[in-house]
């Protein structure tokens, strides 16, 4: 019996052909397959219904040639019932076609570059005759041949052979193919060019109902599992037919760790506002009882009045009666609701504006009702309703709409739900991260949706979404020439994020006012000092034209790197890490995206190498040319490539130079403290320096030493140092304080000198070896006379004469006492 199912078949082959390369998919674990060119190397598809007897449709991959082949290399083969090759070029054939030449050629390929590639089969009535079929092919989503064809019956594919991919399957190994492939798919149903360019830089796993364009797919490799837990290659049909696919020899390739060339990795969904949305059936993983706790990073394309049905709804449990549910009311505040009471008020800051991406949280404790709600994980509202456990119905989970009404219309991406109360912190370790079943945080956290491509729960194993009336993931809906949105999430993995950095959840618009123009500046500040090898910074920023802009880091000291300077990418943002080590550069118009990490326009470690970290660091963005807009979301660092941030030991300390005193106030500069071990031998294991005020008054963080007592040493440039009398208690976390301003029973040894009225360090150790004495002398008189920042100038008035001579003669004699 004829199979006509949907209308066409559209084969679309994604030819991945650049080995440096990435197709994402689930963010930064995506996989090919590769093939190594031998007769024992392919993918077998046994025959069905939906693979013979085809009205229409389309075939798509993307493949990677790294070698020629001696005749050709069988791309897509159905023993030639419909195949696409590649000789010299490209071409496609079909056997049941009555034509004199069954060839459809195609362009050539060049090696180690990444091709997408499709091939549509489309009924027309262009020639008057009811059986032929337009054949197209397409290169990146360009048409680059097509032809017309007579089919008896009007069907492609009588034959009962098995479906190959990337061999013929014969013993000789001809045809066999020599590179990678990913993302093979197969598509029943009526296609054109519009259905090619919106769809292939897509990676998928997901089915929704018939009036959803995913309904159509009927074979989907993609050749990675969906939760990055255990061995991430793996060989499947991901669509609803769910075929067998028997792998023959075809290995992994990792194609995860560098910028992508081919597809969006960081995708959400996309929702109209018009009825579509997202469900799944029910599942004990979207069933808290005890407690819950929401969360969701969200784009709405509207504002809400909140008047009768003009509620957008989030994430709901329940068809009628919520069991719970997020959502935006009046002027896109959140609210939430549990067992359908809305009793739950939030606070002024709980606001998700229209036009920009917005983390939103909602947590719920049965015990005791208390609620508390966060926007970009700062507290946003807190209260106390007790209606104690959360019903548990059997109604689906729905993202994007509550009781067939309440549409949301805009974009959501990174749904989780978690069966405890989450504290303000834990929501901040995931705020820009991506979450799956391989570095969740606590098996309570069951449900996680990405939405990277997939409906799938990537924390567990259920429940999986599917997509209703017409609902898209976010790479599908793309303007003409502007960028869409990307959420501001990073893997990061490798680079210990965020808990080995320091980051700004500051939200701030690109430029602060117009069209063109600077950001204002955003601070991230440093407490500790550590010398710098190595800089890696987040960025997260959306912008609709990110050509336009230059990204600038500036230290403390007032170095500045350009991180990007008028860089493009193929409707990407700038959502990434970039870090000095990375193999990728930046490339104009080669990437779709930076993720996971990319090397920086200029480099970091040239400027910042040696510097200090201690300080505020900057970054600031502008926009050159008018017409565009965008907003940073979140940015961050990490310093050396520490695997966590320091568990400072605070040090509040009050020590004045006797030169500097006067009077009232001294001359501000900065010192040096060391901690040394409590007991014999006394040796040095910590040091960190501050900036003392015009109190002699300084603040500073221990970075390495561990809980314990240390006598404290207090060195500056030119003062003769001190230790503390007694070692003191310093405590990971803790702040220890310290001041020499009882008089010389405060230090070892007894040795300060008394100026107008304040106990000070002496002044004149101008080498720093302990001591005052004729060395230093020697180096005074080298320096009497200049001007500038010299270790003789013991006043800090930045000259070196008689009155620093003065200061000197009184310490002479004087030597740093210790234990």
């Amino acid at each position: 019996m004829i199979n006509k199912i949907a209308g066409y078949f559209l084969f679309s082959l994604c030819s991945l052909l650049f080995l440096n390369t990435v197709s994402f998919a689930q963010m930064t674990w995506n996989q090919a397959g590769k093939f190594n060119g031998t007769a024992n190397t392919y993918l077998a598809i046994p025959n069905s219904s939906d693979l013979t007897n085809i009205d229409e449709g389309m075939f798509e991959m993307w493949v990677c040639m790294t070698a020629y082949p001696q005749s050709y290399s069988q791309l897509l083969d159905k023993y030639q019932d419909y195949q696409l090759a590649y000789s010299s070029h490209l071409y496609v054939r079909t056997l049941n076609d009555v034509g004199s030449d069954p060839d459809l050629a195609g362009p050539s390929l060049n090696l180690n570059r990444w091709y997408h590639l499709a091939v549509i089969f489309r009924d027309t009535t262009i020639t008057g005759n009811p059986t032929v079929k337009i054949r197209e092919i397409y290169v990146d989503g360009v048409l680059a041949a097509s032809d017309y064809r007579v089919y008896p019956g009007s069907v492609i594919g009588t034959g009962t052979d098995s479906l190959l991919i990337g061999s013929y399957g014969g013993v000789s190994g001809l045809g066999s193919f020599s590179g990678y492939m990913d993302d093979v798919r197969m598509w029943l149903g009526h296609f054109f060019q519009s259905d090619v360019s919106s769809n292939y830089r897509n990676t998928f796993s997901i089915q929704g109902s018939s009036n959803t364009a995913y309904s159509k797919c009927n074979l989907n490799i993609s050749f990675q599992d969906i939760d990055n837990s255990g061995t991430p290659f793996l060989v499947s049909d991901r669509s609803k037919f769910a075929h067998t696919v028997k792998n023959n020899g075809v290995t992994a390739y990792d194609i995860g760790s560098k910028p992508s060339v081919t597809v969006f990795p960081n995708q959400s969904i996309h929702l109209t506002g018009s009825h579509d949305y997202l469900a799944g059936p029910d599942n004990t993983n979207v069933s808290p009882t005890g407690a819950i706790t929401m969360e969701a990073w969200i784009y709405p394309e509207k504002t809400y009045s909140g008047a009768f049905s003009d509620l957008g709804t989030v994430i709901c449990k329940g068809a009628v009666n919520a069991n719970y549910r997020l959502y935006l009311g009046s002027g896109n505040s959140v609210y939430a609701s549990i067992n359908s009471n809305i009793n739950f008020p939030s606070g002024n800051s709980a606001i998700a504006p229209a036009g920009q991406w917005t983390h939103v949280a909602f947590s719920y404790d049965a015990s005791n009702g208390s609620y508390k709600y966060y926007i970009n994980g700062d507290t946003a509202g807190s209260g106390t309703n007790s209606l104690g456990n959360i019903v548990n119905s059997t109604d689906s989970i729905y993202i994007g709409q509550y009781a067939s009404d309440y549409f949301f219309q805009g974009y959501i991406d990174e749904v989780r739900i978690a069966g405890y109360v989450k504290s303000q912190s834990q929501i901040n370790d995931f705020l820009f991260k991506s979450m799956d079943l391989g570095d969740r945080p606590s098996a309570f956290d069951v449900v996680c949706y990405n939405f990277d491509g997939g409906g799938e729960n990537n924390n567990a194993t259920s429940p999986k979404l599917y997509l209703r009336n017409g609902a898209e993931f976010s790479s599908s809906y793309v303007a003409v020439s502007k960028n869409f949105p990307v959420s501001p999430l990073v893997k990061g993995d490798n680079f210990n994020f965020p808990s080995a950095w320091y980051v700004s959840n500051d939200n701030f618009r690109i430029p602060m006012t117009g069209t063109s123009g600077s950001s204002r500046y955003d601070t991230i500040n440093i407490p500790y000092c550590m010398g710098i090898s190595d800089v890696n910074l987040f960025l997260a920023v959306n912008h609709t034209y990110e050509k336009d802009l230059t990204v600038y880091l500036i230290s403390p000291s007032g170095d500045s790197v350009e991180m990007v300077k008028g860089n493009s990418m193929r409707r990407g943002q700038y959502v990434t890490i970039f870090n000095d080590q990375a193999d990728s550069s930046i490339i104009n118009d080669r990437f779709c995206s930076f993720l996971p990490q990319i090397k920086p326009f200029t480099t970091m470690n040239t400027a910042f190498a040696n510097r200090n970290t201690k300080g505020n660091w900057k970054l600031r963005v502008n926009d050159a040319l008018p017409g565009d807009t965008g907003r940073v979301y979140g940015w961050g660092l990490q310093f050396n490539n520490i695997s966590s941030k320091p568990n400072l030991m605070g040090c509040n300390i009050t020590a004045n130079q006797g030169g500097f005193w006067g009077g009232s106030s001294q001359v501000q500069d900065t010192v040096r403290y060391i901690l040394h071990r409590g007991s014999s031998p006394y040796d040095a294991l910590d040091s960190a320096i501050g900036y003392e005020n015009q109190f002699g008054y300084a603040t500073t963080f221990f970075a390495n030493a561990l809980n314990g007592s240390y006598y404290i040493e207090i060195r500056h440039r030119n003062s003769l140092a001190v230790w503390t009398k007694l070692a003191q208690s310093f405590t990971q976390g803790g702040t220890t304080t310290y001041n020499i301003l009882s008089g010389p029973s405060s230090v070892y040894g007894n040795d300060l000198i008394s100026i107008n009225g304040r106990w000070c360090m002496y002044s004149g150790d101008i080498n720093q070896d302990g001591a005052i004495n004729g060395n230093d002398f020697t180096l005074f008189n080298q320096q009497f006379g200049q001007n500038g920042y010299l270790a003789s100038d013991l006043n800090g008035d930045g000259t070196v004469n008689g009155n620093d001579f003065t200061i000197f003669n009184t310490g002479f004699g004087h030597q740093t006492n210790h234990p």
